[in-house]
């Protein structure tokens, strides 16, 4: 099994906070479901994108893992309504898991293979 993992920079990211701030007044929560580089997008079988490459995209190939679907599931948030025992789970747009791209070595061809998924030091963005 394989991981596509988006591996560069958003422009959101690159350009100054005082731009920041002035687009996060005009779009509201529009630029917190980016990508962010290090997100995990898709759990890909052994050879898929083989012949492809893409600026924006890397993958990391661990040979004889078989479960990793959890890791693109996105994160939930759990709401509960003040004065009821209603509740509802909201998926949050954006991605629950990522990589360090710096301590994946990636060849030419952006691709990398690993021997375990413990190197791949992946972190869940939910937990702060």
């Amino acid at each position: 099994m394989g991981l596509l993992i988006y591996n560069k920079d958003h422009w959101y990211d690159t350009t100054t906070q005082k731009r920041r701030d002035e687009l996060d007044q005009e779009f509201p929560g529009k630029f917190d479901s980016r990508y962010r580089k290090g997100d995990i997008v898709e759990v890909v079988e052994d050879g898929r994108y083989a012949n492809q490459r893409s600026p924006a995209f890397a993958v990391v190939h661990i040979p004889g893992v078989k479960d990793l679907e959890y890791l693109v599931e996105p994160p939930q948030e759990l709401v509960v309504f003040p004065g009821t025992k209603q509740e509802v789970r909201t998926f949050i747009k954006q991605r629950r898991y990522g990589i360090d791209m710096t301590k994946v070595s990636l060849d030419v061809d952006k691709k990398a293979t690993l021997a375990k998924v413990e190197d791949l030091a992946i972190t869940d963005k939910t937990i702060g």
